[in-house]
This record gives C-alpha cells, sequence and structure tokens, in this order.
C-alpha cells in the first residue's frame, strides 16, 4: 500500500481537536514511507495532514479543481500538485492513485467523497480499504463521535431494508 487517498475537511472553522488528528494521521503517513493523496488545499484538516505528512518525510500529492484552487488555497509546498478543470476529473485522480482510502471528518463534499468510494467498493469496482477516522466529537459531552448520526442513519436504513448490512 504505497499512496493512501485522504479525504477531509478544508474548513479552518472546526474544533482543534480535529486538526490533532489530521496531524497524527498525516505524520504517521509520512513516517511509513506511504505517499499522501488529497485534496490539494492548506487549509483546515487538508493543510494539516498534507503539512505532518512532509514533516514527517513524506510525499505529498494534491488534486485540486481550478474553482478550488483559491477558495482552498492550494498549497504549493507539495511535491505535486494537479488542477484539473472539474471535481469528476479530481475525485477520478484521487481514486486512482491512492491504495487505500481514508475518511476523516468533514463536510458536504468528504461525505460525497466517501459514499461514491463506499459504493465502488460494495459493487465490486475496486476491492481498496476503506477506513473511516471517526473521533470523539468534542462538542458532546456524552459518547459520542463525529461519525455517529451518519451510522445511526445507515442502520436505520438497514433496518428498513434500504441497504444490506
Amino acid at each position: 500500500m504505497e499512496a493512501v487517498t485522504v479525504y477531509c475537511a478544508s474548513s479552518p472553522h472546526i474544533h482543534k481537536d480535529y486538526f490533532t488528528v489530521a496531524s497524527t494521521l498525516g505524520r504517521l503517513l509520512g513516517e511509513s514511507g506511504r505517499r499522501l493523496v488529497y485534496g490539494g488545499g492548506s487549509l483546515g484538516l487538508m493543510g494539516a495532514v498534507s503539512r505532518a505528512c512532509r514533516d514527517a518525510g513524506g510525499h505529498v500529492t494534491g488534486i485540486i479543481t481550478e474553482n478550488l484552487r483559491d477558495a482552498e488555497l492550494l498549497d504549493p509546498d507539495n511535491q505535486e500538485n494537479i488542477v484539473v478543470p472539474t471535481m469528476r476529473e479530481r475525485k477520478q485522480i484521487l481514486e486512482s492513485r491512492g491504495h487505500a482510502f481514508v475518511i476523516m471528518p468533514g463536510g458536504l463534499g468528504t461525505l460525497e467523497e466517501f459514499f461514491e468510494i463506499l459504493v465502488g467498493r460494495l459493487l465490486g469496482e475496486h476491492a481498496k480499504p476503506v477506513i473511516l477516522i471517526d473521533p470523539p466529537d468534542p462538542t458532546h459531552e456524552e459518547s459520542h463521535s463525529f461519525f455517529t448520526p451518519l451510522r445511526v442513519m445507515m442502520d436505520h436504513m438497514i433496518e428498513n431494508g434500504f441497504a444490506k448490512r
């Protein structure tokens, strides 16, 4: 498993605990000698994971659209940056370049990428590992993680026959 594609938040306006998780993942990828493939931005968890990977000696490839290049501030320090016209092209390269996928907390774009990768795996379009990093939600006092609401929704779909376990 030479390269890992990571999907995560580009927003810088999230709790610092999520940045700690992203930095730890980036450091571990860099120390392991694996390449990081990600959305190319320098902000949010994207920026944290890429900086930590590079700081630990890892190789980082960023893939970003022309429209997002300025909004997410393309990270010029990546060893490789690929700028494409559309999100479809971006997602195709993110998928093809990774030998495994790690999904971290994020917004709608991250969820869309997660479901596309998960459904592709379920349909047999790829057999690559899909890993969901589900850290504790620092905004809840009880035992609650970031993806708890998503897991509840998925259980609800299964219980009602809309999805298989």
